[in-house]
């Protein structure tokens, strides 16, 4: 009875082992296209969230015209 249970155990935990490696190659794969850049890009690669979109216009919209004014 104990090994019946014990196999039952190790077998679970090989699944949920899999199934987690299986997830974090799937996501992996999709990260890596997300986040690529492209030759000749200027600024920074597209957002894909909200804050990765604000944080583009703060940079735009407000810090570039302020580092140009130093700057100059």
């Amino acid at each position: 009875m104990q090994s019946t249970r014990r196999g039952h155990w190790i077998q679970r935990g090989f699944a949920l082992l899999s199934g987690c490696l299986l997830a974090f190659a799937a996501t992996s794969a999709v990260a890596a296209v997300l986040g690529q850049s492209y030759p000749g890009q200027i600024g920074f690669q597209e957002g894909v969230t909200p804050i990765a979109h604000e944080i583009h216009l703060f940079h735009d919209w407000l810090l570039t015209p302020v580092i140009t004014i130093i700057s100059v």
